[in-house]
């Protein structure tokens, strides 16, 4: 039985077409066959319905229909909503939230397209394997107020369910930049456009964030954070300017890379 009313269908059946992208592919399928990305929870919803994104579709579990009809966006967007059962069945019982979205990828911009500001922050991360690391940073630029987001190649999608959940919804609105060519890139900040160039980095010559931060007169800014394990490879550091690192104590030897982030920030936007 498939009944619709005030565009809401009733989905009664898990391979159902209409919401296969929900959970019939993968997020790196979602993003290289279909161009599309989910998120999941009330608030996400909320801030996706709300950003310059195209939101295709909702699924939303009928216990939560009543709770959640306010939120729902424009008739023109479906909402496909299934039982409890059958939410379970499909999600199994880790999903609590009751609502996904669906929504079509906008393209990242390259660093050519985007025209810096003077005392311009912006964060690289050339290589991270973490999603969440990642959408925590994103969360982090967004609300300390970085300029702008710099992928490398390698560096896991920051629209993947984990990195937008962890972002908590500002990987719609941060300005997130994707690099295919990461050095040239470095060098166009420098030459280009005044970067200096700073690498989260634990080694001997590193010097120590307080100082640096505290020290240097504000100008155009580009703090790179190394790989969860590897940390900032040396192909990379040769175009750095200055290497710093957190002091740490106690056999402490690092934080986590998004924390790390964080600090970095706070510390570079003080200025």
């Amino acid at each position: 039985m498939n009944e619709v009313i005030n565009n809401h269908h009733v989905i009664t059946e898990a391979d159902d077409a209409r919401i296969e992208f929900y959970h019939a592919y993968t997020d790196h399928n979602l993003r290289t066959l279909h161009q599309r990305f989910i998120c999941q929870g009330l608030q996400l919803v909320e801030r996706l319905q709300e950003s310059q994104f195209q939101m295709e579709s909702i699924l939303c579990r009928e216990d939560k229909l009543k709770k959640f009809t306010a939120s729902f966006p424009s008739p023109t967007v479906p909402v496909y909503i299934v039982s409890t059962e059958l939410f379970q069945k499909i999600f199994g019982y880790g999903y609590k939230s009751g609502i996904y979205a669906c929504a079509l990828r906008q393209p990242l911009k390259s660093v050519e397209q985007v025209a810096y500001r003077e005392n311009s922050l912006i964060m690289i991360l050339p290589d991270l394997n973490s999603t969440r690391n990642v959408g925590a940073i994103i969360r982090s630029c967004s609300g300390l107020g970085a300029t702008a987001l710099i992928i490398g190649p390698k560096c896991t999608d920051p629209f993947y369910k984990v990195a937008v959940r962890a972002s908590m919804g500002a990987v719609f609105d941060l300005p997130i930049l994707k690099s295919t060519a990461l050095e040239d890139d470095l060098m166009w900040l420098k030459k280009r456009h005044d970067f200096k160039l700073i690498a989260a980095n634990l080694s001997a010559q590193a010097n120590s964030l307080f100082d640096v931060s505290s020290n240097n007169k504000p100008q155009r800014t580009a703090i790179i954070m190394g790989n969860e394990f590897h940390g900032v490879a040396d192909d990379i550091l040769q175009y750095c300017d200055e290497e710093v690192m957190i002091p740490m104590h106690n056999s402490t030897d690092s934080l986590n890379v998004g924390m790390a982030a964080t600090l970095f920030l706070y510390e570079f936007i003080k200025r």
